[in-house]
C-alpha cells in the first residue's frame, strides 16, 4: 500500500508541475483530480475537476469524474448536474446513463432513474447491472412483472451476479410464484 500511495503522491507532484508550466492544461487538472481522489482528498479532487471543466467546458471525462466525486462527497444533486452535462456532450454513454440512474434512485426520483437505466440499456443491452437496478426500481414502483423480466435478464447475462439472483427470488416470492 505504501508503494501505491507513494506512486500517487509522485503523480500529484508531476501533475502540479505540468499545471505550473501550463496553467490551461485541462487534462493535467483532470489527472490531478484523479490522483487526489485516489488519496482520499475529495474536496481538492473536486476543485481540480472543476478547474478542468472551467478551462474546457466540453471535457466530458472531467464532468463525469466530478460527478463521481460529488457522490462521494454526499452531493447527489451536484452529481446529477455533472452527469447531465456529460450526456449533453456524449449522449451515447451507457456508463453515465447508468451512473445517473443510480444517483437519481438514491434521491427517490424513480421515474427519472427508470428513464436513465432504459437509456443505458438501449446503448448497452447486455448490462446485467443495469437490468438488475432497473428491476429494483420497477419492483418498488409496483411493476412486478416487468421487474421480474429485468431480474431474469440480469441473471441470464451474468449468472454470477448474486444480487440479481436474490432480487429475482424475492420478486417471485412477492408475486406468489413460490415454485
Amino acid at each position: 500500500m505504501f508503494f501505491k500511495s507513494g506512486q500517487i503522491a509522485a503523480d500529484v507532484k508531476h501533475h502540479k508541475e505540468a499545471i505550473r508550466l501550463d496553467p490551461n492544461l485541462a487534462i493535467a487538472y483532470n489527472n490531478l483530480g484523479t490522483a487526489l481522489k485516489d488519496l482520499g482528498q475529495l474536496d481538492e479532487a473536486a476543485a481540480s475537476y472543476r478547474k478542468a471543466v472551467e478551462i474546457r467546458p466540453d471535457f466530458a471525462d472531467a464532468h463525469s469524474n466530478l460527478g463521481a466525486v460529488y457522490i462521494e462527497l454526499g452531493l447527489p444533486e451536484d452529481a446529477v448536474t455533472s452527469y447531465r452535462r456529460v450526456l449533453a456532450l456524449k449522449p451515447d454513454s451507457a456508463e453515465v446513463h447508468y451512473n445517473l440512474g443510480a444517483v437519481l434512485k438514491s434521491l427517490g426520483r424513480f421515474d427519472e432513474a427508470v428513464e436513465a437505466y432504459r437509456h443505458a440499456l438501449e446503448i448497452k443491452p447486455d448490462s446485467a447491472e443495469a437490468h438488475n437496478n432497473l428491476g429494483n426500481i420497477l419492483n418498488e414502483l409496483g411493476q412486478f412483472d416487468k421487474a421480474v423480466d429485468h431480474f431474469r435478464q440480469a441473471v441470464e447475462l451474468k449468472p454470477g451476479l448474486a444480487d440479481a439472483h436474490y432480487n429475482l427470488g424475492a420478486a417471485l416470492k412477492d408475486i406468489g410464484q413460490l415454485d
